[in-house]
């Protein structure tokens, strides 16, 4: 830096007096630009960084919606899959609810033919009560018979040969019967 006295000063401002005017215009409009430039180009670096700010903020969110997106296909795969099991469980145990009444079915008429064999041998179990009462009936008369008419000779051996050929045959039926309804 120079010195400069006022006496140049003075010199110098007499020699351009007529352009100075104009000089310190030029200057001030070179200055007011520059801070016009300098205000414009600040706000845009300003308005760099706010955008800055948001596309980071926008990148975070993309991240954030990846994730999401992930979580819901890897969601969609487990719901598909638990539904895909489901299906099959239902449709076994649909299978084993068709068997079950099978079963069941085939059991009721087991147990109605097993009921009507039940009676059809009490039936016959009350036939042969009755037949046994009519027998021992004979029996008794034959001997009333015997003691009023001891003429008549009754065998007696055929008389029990008589009653237990009926009695073995009704038996025979009953355990027929019985190991029919056993096996």
């Amino acid at each position: 830096m120079s010195k400069i006295t006022y006496e140049q000063l003075l010199k110098e401002k007499n020699k351009y007096d007529r352009f100075d005017r104009f000089d310190s215009n030029i200057n001030l409009n070179k200055r007011e630009s520059y801070d016009d430039s300098n205000k414009i180009i600040n706000s845009l670096n300003e308005e760099i960084l706010s955008l800055k700010r948001k596309m980071k903020f926008v990148f975070e969110k993309d991240k954030e919606i990846e994730k999401y997106k992930l979580k819901i296909n890897e969601l969609d795969n487990i719901i598909q899959n638990s539904d895909n099991k489901y299906k099959t469980e239902n449709t076994a145990l649909k299978i084993n609810i068709i068997s079950l009444e099978d079963k069941n079915t085939e059991y009721l008429n087991k147990i109605d033919e097993l009921l009507s064999i039940e009676n059809k041998e009490k039936y016959e179990h009350n036939d042969i009560v009755k037949e046994n009462s009519l027998l021992k009936r004979e029996l008794n008369l034959l001997k009333k018979q015997k003691n009023n008419d001891e003429t008549k000779i009754i065998d007696r051996e055929k008389l029990k040969k008589a009653i237990s050929i009926k009695l073995q045959a009704k038996q025979d039926k009953q355990v027929d019967n019985l190991l029919n309804r056993l096996l």
